[in-house]
């Protein structure tokens, strides 16, 4: 498992990952297709092109 916050990538092969799902987390991620693979949680105020920008600077983060 990797986690992104920010710019920092954190593994969980090199440290300790926890991560706190609420019921609306579980039911997300129970209902991602196979091939996905990220996950991001954020407010509802926050607007959607932001957050496809900084998925996909996660995904390029994760995938070095």
């Amino acid at each position: 498992m990797k986690v992104v916050i920010g710019n920092k990538v954190y593994s969980g092969e090199k440290e300790p990952i926890i991560v706190q799902l609420f019921d609306e987390d579980k039911e997300n991620i129970k209902s991602m297709p196979d091939k996905d693979d990220l996950y991001c949680s954020y407010p509802e105020s926050f607007d959607e092109k932001f957050i496809e920008k900084t998925m996909k600077k996660a995904a390029e983060l994760v995938r070095k």
